[in-house]
């Protein structure tokens, strides 16, 4: 769909400002080395670490929706400042923290400041492309983004893993903290994207945008599959630390496997674009999901050449992803996009809930492998299930019936299947 306008000053600077700050707000040096950092240097359990993952997940769900309508009702701009400002706060405290209670707080902060940027990074990108006339590129630009992201937490990864061979656990984590001020300096040099507003109450956006998701068929089964995903990436990402250290691999070399787990991840969002084009949205939704359920096999089997299967989560959530919320995007008016987009999230996160505390009740009783082995049975049915519900709704184009023509044709002949 061809689009003819005049950009607005400064949204131009923003798009070419706003890779830096989507590096930045997550400079994570400590993803490889945090789980054993909370239970050499903190005495917490993998059982108890999962139950504390758990509470962080649930103060997302609590603050993901008003964090979005905040972002449709003041500003996006707003929204990423102060993310970023919360999350170096996070990353602080948490490296220092010498009691239980402190870290909950941490957590409680890393889940505020993620909130805080959930849903209004991507409401401000799609607003900045379609200001310059480029809302079509949108799922490109934002897997790039994300592959970039990803790149750069690789490079901080492996940046943090060797760090520990010199320093305390602790210090590659509250080193983070000052990478995100730097983000929230890039945050501050951005420019509002024009939309149009809206002059609801901040209870009724929130109420309109989730009830939107709620009563659409179609919003509503692709929101579960996405969910399912995303939960099943980070049951990847938390359990490969343990599995390796038990398999003989030294702390000091996890910072390059995590590397390499962040650079298939990469792969999938570089790549987005070219999957969608390729195979369709319905045919991507009906085969990756399941692929990366059945992955988690690879973490379950006990046999370190099988873990290369494990990655493959990591690879189908960031290809996938763009194109949900491409899909949620043309859906929903300017003035709920990102609470919509915070639902969206929130909606993973609870996923992401049930499955931790799932774990964090089992692993401790029945060991890793057998935890591992049934919640890749559980979730193979529900992603299968939810993308038979969301094929039924009829909406499977990438764009919605409403959008002319063009690009929306353009896709009809690969979403056979």
């Amino acid at each position: 769909m061809a689009e003819t306008v005049t950009p607005p000053p400064g949204i131009e600077r923003s798009l070419r400002l706003l890779p830096w700050w989507w590096v930045l707000r997550w400079a994570w040096l400590g993803e490889a080395i945090w789980v054993i950092y909370l239970i050499e240097d903190r005495g917490l359990t993998l059982g108890q670490i999962l139950l504390l993952e758990a509470v962080v997940f649930g103060a997302i769900v609590i603050a993901e929706v008003p964090t979005g309508v905040i972002a449709d009702r003041y500003t996006r701009r707003l929204s990423l400042l102060l993310g970023s400002l919360v999350s170096a706060g996070a990353f602080v405290v948490f490296g220092l923290a010498s009691s239980i209670e402190l870290l909950m707080g941490s957590y409680v902060l890393f889940a505020v400041g993620g909130a805080l940027m959930s849903g209004a990074d991507e409401a401000f990108l799609y607003d900045s492309l379609r200001a310059v006339g480029r809302s079509e590129e949108f799922a490109g630009v934002f897997g790039r983004f994300n592959a970039r992201m990803t790149v750069g937490i690789a490079v901080f990864t492996v940046a943090g893993g060797l760090m520990v061979i010199w320093t305390p656990l602790s210090w590659p984590i509250v080193l983070s903290g000052v990478l995100s001020l730097v983000a929230a300096g890039f945050a501050l040099l951005l420019v509002e994207p024009p939309r149009e507003p809206s002059d609801l109450s901040f209870m009724r956006i929130g109420r309109r945008a989730a009830g939107r998701i709620v009563r659409t068929r179609a919003l509503r089964w692709i929101v579960v599959i996405s969910a399912a995903v995303q939960g099943i990436e980070i049951v990847a990402f938390t359990t490969f630390q343990p599995i390796l250290v038990g398999e003989g691999v030294p702390v000091w070399a996890l910072g390059w496997v995590a590397a390499g787990m962040m650079l298939v991840a990469a792969a999938g969002g570089w790549s987005s674009w070219r999957v969608r084009q390729r195979f369709g949205l319905s045919r991507s939704l009906a085969v990756l999901p399941a692929l990366a359920a059945l992955g988690i096999l690879g973490g379950a089997s006990g046999m370190l050449w099988l873990f290369p299967v494990f990655t493959a989560a990591m690879f189908v959530r960031e290809s996938l992803h763009p194109l949900v919320v491409e899909y949620l995007s043309r859906r929903v008016p300017d003035g709920e996009r990102a609470t919509t987009l915070s639902v969206h999230q929130l909606a993973a996160w609870v996923s992401t809930i049930a499955i931790s505390l799932g774990l964090g009740l089992a692993v401790d009783r029945v060991g890793l492998g057998s935890s591992l082995a049934a919640a890749s049975a559980a979730l193979v049915v529900v992603v299968i299930v939810a993308y038979a519900l969301w094929r039924s709704a009829g909406d499977r184009e990438p764009y919605p019936a409403s959008e002319s023509g063009e690009d929306a044709e353009g896709d009809a002949g690969s979403e056979a299947i």
